[in-house]
């Protein structure tokens, strides 16, 4: 599968998240490629009020040749992300998350996907949810895993150039490093920070859009992780939080979709679906289908007032 010399760093990072940080390094350490393959980069931007949690993590990080930890306070996850671009120099850079769990062959087959396709650009592989901490409720439809950046289109590949309306997850995307160099890295104005409790994102599909007209994308779906899903998100009150800052990630990167927000052939701009729906945000359901048509509700207004106020200060 190629030369010995080392193709690709898996990137982590991460901010005061240590228990699922280490099962992650757990998974990235035990492949079924050797570590002389491939190497880990841990970067951590969590302030010095929270390292000493870390050492666990660090201790584990320094008793493999392969691995590198880094603590670096940046801008948020944008900035931590590029400062593994600037820390990596292999040909490749695999994004996830620190409480992603990877599978047993996910290096060996993203390395095989770029080796397939020899001008592949991005690479977005699975991402599916874990429910190890908490029992999924009732009331979460398939639609809402989106917004826990769950990602499934299927076991065939997919060009992102022949499916309009498709989209990749920073939990778990692999990009060419010179691409990353050349489209300008990620946008510190997007993506989480950790000290913050905006959940604004978007900065990976912001690159994506600069670059979708000129360069080869691809979802994998042999390059899978686990994510697993956090307590405090399986409450409805988030996911409304969760898509009202999706709005604004959608503005900020001029994603203009609310045309026909739902679909409807007879309903152009959703006015009859939102005054039929409207009454969905202030009631809690334990029916998955209402609670879908509570999500688009929310969807449809933050959308449009955070575009309208754009304009007007255009």
């Amino acid at each position: 599968m190629g030369d010995d010399i080392k193709k690709i760093t898996i990137c982590v990072c991460t901010y005061n998240n240590y228990p699922l940080l280490f099962s992650c390094m757990q998974r990235l350490a035990t492949q079924s490629l050797y570590m002389d393959k491939y190497d880990v980069l841990i970067l951590d931007n969590s302030p010095q009020k929270f390292l000493e949690k870390s050492i666990g993590c660090k201790q584990f990080s320094d008793r493999l040749e392969n691995f590198t930890y880094v603590n670096k306070p940046t801008d948020g996850l944008s900035g931590a992300r590029n400062e593994c671009i600037d820390l990596t120099s292999t040909e490749l850079i695999h994004f996830i998350d620190d409480d992603a769990l990877v599978d047993f062959n996910f290096v060996k087959n993203t390395l095989e996907c770029f080796y397939r396709h020899s001008d592949l650009m991005v690479m977005g592989g699975k991402v599916h949810p874990n429910w190890s901490l908490v029992e999924r409720p009732e009331w979460l439809c398939n639609d809402a895993l989106s917004y826990l950046s769950m990602l499934d289109f299927g076991e065939s590949e997919m060009w992102y150039s022949e499916n309009p309306g498709m989209w990749l997850v920073g939990a778990n995307i692999c990009f060419r490093r010179s691409c990353l160099i050349k489209y300008g890295k990620f946008s510190n104005k997007l993506g989480r920070k950790g000290w913050s409790k905006s959940l604004l994102g978007a900065e990976e599909m912001q690159l994506i859009y600069k670059m979708q007209n000129s360069e080869k994308i691809l979802y994998n779906p042999t390059s899978v992780v686990d994510h697993v899903v956090p307590v405090d998100r399986m409450n409805q009150s988030w996911f409304i939080k969760r898509v009202a800052w999706q709005a604004v990630s959608d503005v900020m990167t001029d994603t203009f979709y609310m045309e026909n927000p739902g679909g409807w052939s007879d309903d152009k701009f959703g006015y009859d679906f939102l005054k039929e729906n409207a009454n969905t945000l202030f009631d809690e359901t334990n029916d998955p289908d209402i609670f879908c048509q509570k999500l688009k509700v929310a969807k449809m207004l933050s959308f449009w007032m955070l575009n309208d106020f754009k304009t007007e200060n255009e």
